[in-house]
């Protein structure tokens, strides 16, 4: 079950009904004086780090995979 909205910070605006135009006009605001190069670059970067990052799951799913197969079923 999960807490109430209003006692979730981190996602406790995402209900509001323009938050759809708050963020874009953040994002926006945030890249105007943004080249499309350097925006381009930027993406690249995230996009690199966020594979590294889903890189680094899976080699930690397959570890705790094979420490669960070896382990004898203790039931």
């Amino acid at each position: 079950m999960l807490p109430p909205k209003e006692s979730n910070p981190f996602n406790a605006d995402l209900f509001e009904p323009d938050h759809d135009h708050q963020v874009l006009r953040a994002a926006i605001t945030e890249n105007a004086g943004m080249s499309l190069q350097d925006r381009l670059t930027e993406l690249e970067a995230r996009n690199l780090y966020l594979q590294s990052l889903v890189v680094e799951l899976l080699d930690k799913n397959e570890q705790l995979r094979r420490k669960v197969t070896q382990e004898p079923l203790s039931q």
